[in-house]
């Protein structure tokens, strides 16, 4: 992964790795092939708040219900209930 390339959920993820308990800063960055450095940046960068989640907005899909859908489906709702 090259640093420039690397969205935010992956740096979040890389840091939050390299402070696990037990973790290696070393060994987290080698296995993610980035530098101590890069590493060192984004932890520094989370710690003051500049990398931070996205939060999650929920999207809105335009529906349209034709009427005869909307017709046949209360007569099956209808059926249903008797």
């Amino acid at each position: 992964m090259s640093p420039e390339s690397a969205r935010d959920e992956d740096k979040l993820r890389i840091v939050a790795e390299a402070e696990a308990p037990g973790a290696v800063f070393a060994l987290v960055a080698r296995r993610h092939a980035i530098s101590r450095g890069q590493l060192w940046k984004w932890r520094g960068q989370v710690r003051r708040g500049e990398l931070v989640p996205v939060p999650m907005v929920p999207e809105f899909i335009p529906v349209r219900v034709m009427a005869s859908a909307a017709l046949s489906m209360r007569g099956r709702q209808a059926s249903q209930l008797r």
